[in-house]
């Protein structure tokens, strides 16, 4: 298992995705999760399901990264009716949430498994001062199969930049050869 605050989440092999609500321990709080591919928005769970609820996020060529995104409404007052605005936290670096603070926390080959992650998200909102260690990224827990750390198919870019090495390489060769 390696763990990853603010990793992100490929899928390994072209193929189906599938994703397993866990638990969820953020009382106040009404979690909403979603998966974003490309362009594409599909809900997933609410924190009040029923445990080990699975859904396909259908099939999608390896490489492909999946962004997750947890709304939450919290609710504080006596009988939960006083709201703050809904907040939405994203998986990935810190940079993408308006805090500042990377909010899901992403265990890759969970339980030995090859290409299944655990994904935990944090549902608190950082104010400064605020004592993070409370964060337990909990707050709403998922299963994901068929995905993991590394993008398994390199960006055309990374071709680019091979070439440009390997040219270099020979010019420098050549010039060598020459002298």
């Amino acid at each position: 298992d390696t763990t990853v605050l603010g990793g992100r989440l490929f899928v390994q092999n072209t193929g189906e995705v599938f994703a397993t609500y866990l638990t969820q321990q953020g009382a106040w709080f009404h979690d909403y999760a979603y998966a974003t591919i490309g362009n594409q928005t599909q809900f997933l769970f609410q924190n009040w399901q029923p445990y080990s609820s699975t859904i396909s996020l259908g099939v999608f060529t390896a490489g492909t990264e999946i962004n997750l995104k947890l709304n939450s409404d919290v609710r504080t007052g006596a009988g939960g009716n006083d709201y703050f605005p809904t907040r939405t936290f994203y998986s990935g670096p810190a940079a993408n949430n308006m805090d500042g603070i990377a909010h899901a926390k992403i265990t890759y080959d969970y339980q030995g498994q090859a290409n299944k992650a655990l994904v935990g998200f944090e549902d608190f909102y950082y104010y400064p001062n605020y004592n993070q260690n409370l964060y337990n990224y909990s707050d709403l827990r998922l299963t994901m199969t068929n995905v993991g750390l590394a993008n398994p198919v390199p960006e055309p870019s990374t071709y680019a930049m091979l070439a440009l090495g390997l040219a270099g390489l020979f010019m420098l060769r050549r010039r060598q050869q020459r002298a």
